[in-house]
Order: C-alpha cells, then structure tokens, then sequence
C-alpha cells in the first residue's frame, strides 16, 4: 500500500469521524480555522495555520489563562513539522516539552508556510500532568511564535483566542 493511498485511508476516516459526530466545535480567526469533534472519548482535532513560517511554532493551549497551560504544539524546524506537547507557564513565556507527547498525530503536514495538522486524544485524563479534556475547559490558539520550544517567548498572537468547550 503506497503512502498515498495510506493518507487517503487515514484522511477519509478522520473525515468521516468528524463528519458524522453530533455538534462539531468550529474556531476560525485570521490565519488560524480549527475544528473538533469528539466521539467514543476521543477529541478529533483539526488544526491549521495558514501563515507559518520556517522555524516557527504554532498550537492550542488548554485551560485558563491565570494558571499553566496544557500544550499542544506543532513545530516547524527545517521545514519539517513535528508533534509535541508540554506545558505553558501561565507567564506565557516558558514551555517545557513532554518526552512523549500525549496526543496521537493523524496527519502532518506544511507546505508554503500553511501547517495542517490533525490528532487525536482521550477526552480523560492522560499524560504526565493527568489533564483532562472532560470538563468546560478553555482552548487558547496560538498564532505563532519565532524560537524553539524551550527557549521562551510565546505570546498569544492575532489568532490567540480563547474558546470554551464543554
């Protein structure tokens, strides 16, 4: 089976999954558009940013703005895109990326600087901080940042809007 057919499978399946999910949950604001579903206490998630540079980061950031947030984070280093998640000091400046992210990606992908990214997981508690989706929980969508994970400097941007779930 070639990888085009594998990403046709992995695309119509996601597709279908969203599709078919009472209520799908839609945010749009600028370079930002995400959609997410959830079904059998898995959240489906479609991320995508239309303006990423190389060597930018960009990514949904769960809970309330006074405390740290859960992270999801889609990385651009070598115009490669990889997966992560961490935890975003409430200062907005400081991440600290898991070992091994507590999503699952479905499909990866960035080109002329649009990222598209879709994943899944548990709507209950998972990785090492036991977060849970499960509650009203705010969705903080950050537009883009220049460094590296771990090395400071997030700020919320045009798109960093805060949408409520639950």
């Amino acid at each position: 089976m070639g990888p085009i057919l594998i990403a046709s499978i992995f695309f119509g399946f996601y597709s279908s999954v969203l599709s078919q999910t009472p209520n799908p949950c839609i945010f749009e604001n600028g370079a930002i558009a995400a959609n997410w579903s959830v079904a059998n206490g898995i959240v489906y998630v479609e991320f995508i940013n239309k303006n990423l540079a190389n060597n930018q980061w960009t990514g949904i950031a769960f809970g309330d703005l006074s405390g740290n947030l859960e992270t999801v984070l889609m990385t651009i280093r070598n115009y490669r895109v990889s997966l992560n998640t961490g935890l975003l000091a409430n200062s907005g400046y400081v991440i600290s990326v898991d070992q091994q992210p507590d999503v699952t990606p479905i499909f990866l992908n960035y080109n002329m600087n649009r990222l598209t990214a879709r994943f899944q997981r548990p709507l209950s508690a998972t990785g090492p901080r036991g977060f849970s989706l499960d509650n009203c929980v705010d969705w903080n969508f950050i537009s883009a940042s220049p460094p590296s994970p771990g090395q400071g400097g997030c700020r919320s941007g045009g798109a960093g809007k805060t949408v409520r779930t639950g």
